[in-house]
This record gives C-alpha cells, structure tokens and sequence, in this order.
C-alpha cells in the first residue's frame, strides 16, 4: 500500500530506508499517516528483535539439552537466558554501526544459521536417536 502511495514520488525506492519513505509519505499523503506508519514499522522492529532472538536461544538450548522456559528464573536457566539477552546485545550494537548494509548481513545471518544449524541438529539428535533405540529395545522384549 506504502509502495503504491510512492510509486513515482521517490527515486529508486528499493533503495530507500525507512526515514527516506516516511518523508516521503509526509510529503504525499500527510503527517499522520506517515507517523503512522513510522509507529508500525518500530513496532513491527522491536516485535522482531524480540521474535527472533528468542527463538534462537530456544533453538539452541533445545538443542544442547538446557532448561529454556521463560516462566524458569535467570539462575534456574542462565545458559538460555545468556544466549537470549547476548544475541539481544549484539543485535543492538550491530544496528548502531554506520552505514552498515543491514539488508546484506539479514541474508548472510539467515544463511550462516541455516548451514550450522543442520550439522549441530545431526550430530546432537543422531545421539539421542540412539539412545531412543537403546531405549525401544530395552522396553520391546524380544522373543
């Protein structure tokens, strides 16, 4: 809807960041829904920030076998809640980086998580398929 409202206001919009567009929806259709739009683009940042990253850490402590609820305390699980509020911190300062080709490094975390994450989910669940096989054979007699 934004793109349709712009299409032809701004030059080479695929280019522009966030401030570019809701200065150019100011001049377009008005300050307030520009601001509206501004409101929706932080809420929908911050709503990711906190998506994401916290999926991560679930991922990984899952995946090393760590207590990862958040109805758990910090000391009850510090390993979750250190991954959780580390990639939160590292997050933060790589956005406060100048001129940081943010759409760039989005496509190489995606990529780089997607390539460790396969090897560490083989060999970790391939432990623990074996020890469910262990496990089946214990419990099914055999005659």
């Amino acid at each position: 809807m934004c793109g349709a409202a712009l299409f032809g206001h701004v030059q080479n919009i695929s280019d522009a960041g966030p401030s570019e567009m809701i200065s150019a929806l100011n001049d377009v259709v008005g300050r307030w829904p520009a601001i509206l739009f501004g409101l929706g683009l932080f809420n929908a940042g911050f709503l990711a920030s906190i998506t994401v990253s916290l999926s991560s850490s679930w991922s990984i402590a899952e995946l090393f076998g760590w207590s990862k609820s958040l109805n758990d305390k910090v000391s009850d699980s510090p390993k979750f809640y250190a991954v959780y509020i580390g990639s939160l911190v590292i997050a933060a300062f790589a956005i406060l980086i100048p001129d940081l080709p943010l759409n760039y490094f989005s496509v190489i975390a995606q990529v780089i998580g997607g390539i460790l994450m396969l090897p560490l989910h083989t060999v970790i669940g391939a432990k623990k398929i074996l020890f469910h096989i262990a496990d089946i054979c214990i419990i099914i007699p055999l005659r």
